[in-house]
């Protein structure tokens, strides 16, 4: 599989659920894994240690499964411009109705979130040179298997994240937005706690949780974050969750995204106009609820996976993508 970097699709969405949301996915996640299989946890964290990275060894210490969870957006622009367009799949919304044809400048992703996915977990699962996911540029960060390995995990915790975000699997087209709306990031709205768009409004999961936690956790940092993921665990449990968080397909996680997209998140929402009161409240429900939903997939996808890392002989000394 090769993925390439396209120009066009480098107009993309930018961050999901800002880094606290990140965060709050990993930690469901770790808490589940720990309670459940701390053994595949323990693997996990083994993994991670393996890499040697300066955006790495500033923002992971005590809690690497969590505090990684940032990692793909911190080295986007450090060595990692080349899975830019990875975080997330912009399927076109007809909203006003029309096609690809009728709205051809709309250029739909060539590689995405859900190819990204796919081909890093096969990797994982068999880590060698047949089935190594590369692109056709050659910005790569240097180092053995090992350390792509490491990396491909990281990314995959993000990419997980990024999907259950609705405007990261979603792009709506219409004569107002010809060429899409890049996951609502061109609905402008008043600016309010570091807010100014649409797709911002979701991924600070209407405000909740804008800004960035502070990386490496402190020991308040760590309580903070673990009960803000107990408190979205308790409110949404998976008795009340439709989604069957054991479908690990991550194509049927952009269809439920983009699912969303098209039942609420354009309803009733005006360029450059406050969202309403119920718009938030609605809205704030459903994002907290993706995120555990990610949570538990995550958990469910790490226990799933062969994590036994690469052979003596594929780990030598070359460069890498991840």
């Amino acid at each position: 599989m090769k993925f390439a970097l396209v120009a066009a699709a480098m107009i993309g969405s930018t961050n999901a659920w800002f880094g606290t949301g990140h965060l709050l996915v990993a930690r469901i996640a770790y808490d589940i894994l720990k309670a459940d299989n701390s053994a595949n946890l323990a693997t996990a964290e083994k993994i991670l240690s393996e890499l040697d990275s300066s955006i790495a060894r500033k923002h992971e210490r005590d809690h690497q499964f969590v505090e990684c969870a940032t990692y793909a957006d911190d080295f986007k622009y450090h060595g990692g411009i080349y899975q830019k367009t990875w975080h997330f799949i912009d399927q076109p919304y007809f909203d006003q109705g029309g096609s690809l044809k009728t709205f051809p400048k709309f250029k739909p992703d060539v590689h995405d979130n859900v190819e990204a996915l796919n081909g890093l977990i096969a990797w994982m699962n068999s880590p060698s040179a047949s089935n190594y996911p590369v692109t056709e540029t050659k910005s790569q960060t240097p180092g053995g298997v090992a350390m792509a390995y490491s990396t491909a995990l990281r990314l995959i915790i993000h990419y997980t994240g990024d999907i259950h975000q609705p405007l990261h699997s979603t792009s709506r087209v219409n004569n107002d937005y010809p060429a899409g709306d890049r996951g609502g990031n061109s609905v402008y709205l008043p600016r309010y706690d570091g807010v100014s768009n649409l797709h911002a409004a979701w991924d600070s999961v209407m405000y909740e949780f804008s800004g960035y936690a502070q990386l490496p956790f402190s020991s308040s940092g760590w309580s903070t974050n673990g009960a803000r993921a107990a408190n979205l665990v308790a409110k949404h449990p998976l008795s009340g969750i439709k989604a069957d968080v054991t479908d690990l397909n991550p194509q049927t996680w952009a269809d439920d995204a983009f699912a969303i997209s098209k039942s609420t998140v354009y309803n009733g929402v005006k360029s450059n106009q406050r969202l309403s009161a119920d718009y938030i409240k609605k809205g704030n429900f459903i994002a907290e609820e993706q995120i555990v939903i990610a949570g538990h997939r995550l958990a469910n996808l790490i226990n799933s996976m062969n994590m036994s890392g690469p052979s003596a002989t594929e780990d030598k000394a070359e460069t890498y993508l991840f």
